[in-house]
């Protein structure tokens, strides 16, 4: 094994090994929901390097915000959701990666100041969508 292939396997053991630490951390059993979804908004914000990441639950034509990584504050998080990138999810069910918003013109845009953006589903048991985990970057990225 050459030095280049060894540096990318071992980068790719460590993306591993922090993955499985996240995981292995997260638990419900304290029954503190909001503390479970800010650990999971800071452990996605963690692995991925974002800027921010933000848990969102929809109803209807309403989102909320229930957590985040920046530890914003806990008033009125509410937000009408049409034609806004969690809209999007909800509706196509399925992960939404915006690289670089000054190449997209199509689509909804992140908040200002955040130039990328990955945004997964939250599913019921059921299979429907429920919400969304989103995270931003200030600068473009390719996933």
């Amino acid at each position: 094994m050459d030095l280049q292939h060894f540096h990318q396997y071992h980068h790719l053991y460590q993306q591993d090994h922090r993955i499985l630490e996240f995981l292995a951390a997260l638990s419900y059993r304290s029954g503190d929901l909001s503390r479970y979804l800010h650990e999971i908004a800071c452990g996605v914000s963690c692995l991925l390097h974002s800027d921010w990441t933000i848990v969102t639950i929809c109803q209807g034509e309403t989102g909320k915000i229930v957590a985040n990584s920046l530890g914003l504050g806990e008033g009125d998080n509410g937000f009408a959701v049409h034609g806004t990138l969690a809209n999007e999810i909800a509706e196509t069910g399925r992960s939404l990666i915006i690289e670089d918003t000054r190449q997209e013109t199509q689509r909804c845009k992140p908040p200002d100041d955040y130039l990328c953006y990955l945004g997964v589903p939250l599913r019921t048991v059921q299979g429907d969508v429920s919400g969304t985990i989103c995270s931003f970057f200030r600068q473009p990225r390719q996933f």
